[in-house]
């Protein structure tokens, strides 16, 4: 996951996520860059698995922070193509037309709001990661009976990228291996199967699922 602390203490405890280095080790990276070892052990990765669980959960402080910060980013755009534009307007430059001077506004705006468009993205990068781990928190059950339903992964596109010795999977396994919408599609194909009970497909019966075109 990402960094939701909100100053420099929570962010020394503040778990991103962990690596099994081994079948002994395991490397926990915290918010600060600090990356720190610890036995492979069962106890240790429920340990950090329930740290990252309350952090999703404890995490709105920084999303309010977040939105705070992009109203105020979007209303500082408007003051800035104001003036610009009176700038440009009132300045006389030679063979310049009114559509030129348009494009020189709209040219001159983008280049000075790069700074606020930047860290409006950024915002919107851990606005939309925030979203994705809750989700995974309130649907962790659902999401990992519909990854052991072959009726549910042949109805999708999803590659299931599981550990070998475990067919759940957890928070820290879902930052690089499965979108919002990977997701978002486990659960919706979970709940059908929940609602119908169909029987599943034998495994090595499984076809090959056409897509049918919208």
């Amino acid at each position: 996951m990402k960094d939701y602390s909100l100053n420099d203490d929570e962010r020394k405890n503040f778990v991103l996520n962990y690596d099994k280095l081994s079948e002994s080790s395991i490397s926990v990276n915290f918010a600060d860059g600090k990356i720190y070892f610890i036995p492979n052990t069962e106890s240790n990765e429920n340990k950090l698995e329930s740290k990252m669980i309350e952090q999703v959960s404890n995490c709105d402080g920084k999303i309010s922070k977040l939105h705070r910060s992009n109203a105020i980013n979007t209303l500082l755009i408007m003051p800035f193509i104001t003036l610009i534009s009176i700038g440009i307007f009132s300045s006389n430059i030679n063979g310049a037309t009114i559509v030129s001077k348009l494009f020189m506004t709209l040219f001159a705006s983008l280049i000075a709001n790069i700074p606020i468009f930047t860290k409006v993205i950024k915002n919107n990068i851990l606005l939309n990661d925030i979203k994705k781990n809750k989700f995974f928190v309130e649907n962790q059950e659902v999401i990992n009976r519909g990854l052991n339903n072959t009726n549910v992964l042949d109805n999708s596109e999803i590659k299931v990228k599981q550990t070998e010795d475990s067919k759940a999977i957890t928070i820290n396994d879902i930052d690089y291996n499965y979108s919002f919408n990977d997701l978002k599609t486990i659960v919706d194909n979970a709940n059908i199967e929940e609602h119908f009970e169909f029987d599943t497909f034998p495994e090595e019966e499984r076809p090959k699922i056409r897509r049918r075109k919208r």
